[in-house]
């Protein structure tokens, strides 16, 4: 709650922190972070976040906030309707961008799994490229979260950790908000450091983050993710 605030507090928006919230969240962790958000700052979280978007982001938000992710396994009699559906939206000129968020935004991230297994087995493209050639900008980035932890969420948080901690400064923001979210959705921290090494490269978790931090700062996050 307190990392939603700030990305939506003062100039400016931390958008991408907003995204690995938003939109790597189950339905209930949503209405607990809303719930606490109101609770500790008194604000309508979802009316917050909508006031600092407009146009094509506001609305790809108001999908994320508003439809709900059901949870539990795939559904067999919905896969082969959910395949059509997608290809039919990004197929041609334009994209039905209504469909495709109704799709993505509330099925579960096991559902959602075997659409796209049976997607790219139907039309031997994986969703994921289809959605880069069809999104752009920041809305892509929410789509592709979302597709990204649907396949493996454990190197998907790796690659959040890699972009937060390589380059100048730490987006400590985007850091935060990632190792908040990935203990339950990975597995535990243990997958994602594992899944961090074979990105890119043995034992380069821990060398990034001893490279990167410092301080009591560095050992809490190697100590979360199982590092000596």
């Amino acid at each position: 709650a307190e990392l939603v605030r700030k990305a939506c507090k003062g100039m400016g928006t931390n958008e991408q922190c907003l995204i690995d919230i938003i939109f790597c969240r189950s339905n209930d962790e949503i209405k607990a972070i809303a719930a606490a958000y109101e609770k500790t700052f008194f604000r309508n979280m979802k009316e917050d976040i909508l006031d600092e978007f407009s146009g094509k982001m506001k609305r790809v938000f108001i999908a994320g906030l508003s439809m709900g992710r059901e949870s539990g396994p795939a559904d067999p009699s919905r896969i082969d309707s959910d395949v059509q559906a997608l290809r039919k939206a990004t197929k041609g000129m334009g994209t039905d961008e209504a469909v495709v968020y109704s799709i993505l935004f509330s099925r579960s991230h096991l559902h959602l799994r075997a659409v796209f297994a049976a997607f790219a087995q139907a039309y031997g493209k994986g969703i994921r490229d289809i959605m880069k050639s069809e999104f752009s900008g920041k809305i892509e980035d929410a789509i592709l979260c979302v597709v990204d932890w649907v396949n493996s969420p454990a190197t998907a948080a790796a690659v959040i950790i890699h972009r937060s901690i390589k380059g100048l400064g730490t987006d400590d923001k985007r850091l935060i908000a990632c190792l908040a979210t990935c203990y339950d959705t990975c597995g535990g921290y243990g997958r994602v450091a594992a899944a961090y090494d074979l990105k890119y490269g043995p034992g380069k978790c821990a060398k990034d983050i001893k490279g990167d931090l410092s301080g009591n700062y560095e050992k809490l996050a190697l100590a979360l993710l199982r590092i000596e």
